[in-house]
């Protein structure tokens, strides 16, 4: 054996660490003759041909909740056009404005009183010039 303290070069390094070679067995492989495999897949295609004359079916079970509950299918479009509370920003108030839509802007404004209260004074502003121009728009 050697040590750390030992000086070598690179190659006599690389001799004296070098891996012994893997040991192998000389068993033979045992390889499945052709007419066996040709038994084995004509095996399956009749467990295939069976299974399809059968016809099996799958029927659910009592306790399933499709069985036992027939739900109306929900409007998830409604759940969707409602804008997340974290993603209302004043520009989005502004588009909202200028498309007419006053009840969306005037809820962003509120939103953002919530999110941004020093900017409390301004948006309370916003959402007053909003019932002004509604109130003028229905006279």
């Amino acid at each position: 054996e050697f040590t750390k303290s030992d000086t070598h070069s690179f190659a006599e390094w690389l001799k004296l660490t070098k891996a012994k070679p893997i040991e192998r067995s000389e068993e033979p492989m045992e390889y499945k003759n052709g007419d066996s495999e040709k038994e084995e897949r004509e095996r399956k295609f009749e467990l295939i041909d069976k299974f399809i004359q059968e016809r099996p079916k799958i029927v659910p079970s009592e306790g399933s909740s499709n069985t036992s509950k027939k739900e109306e299918p929900k409007n998830l479009a409604a759940a969707f056009t409602q804008m997340p509370e974290s993603l209302m920003t004043e520009t989005l108030a502004k588009v909202y404005l200028q498309q007419k839509n006053y009840k969306k802007a005037i809820q962003a404004y509120k939103i953002l009183i919530l999110k941004n209260p020093e900017k409390s004074g301004f948006f309370a502003d916003q959402i007053r010039a909003i019932e002004k121009l509604i109130n003028s728009e229905q006279s």
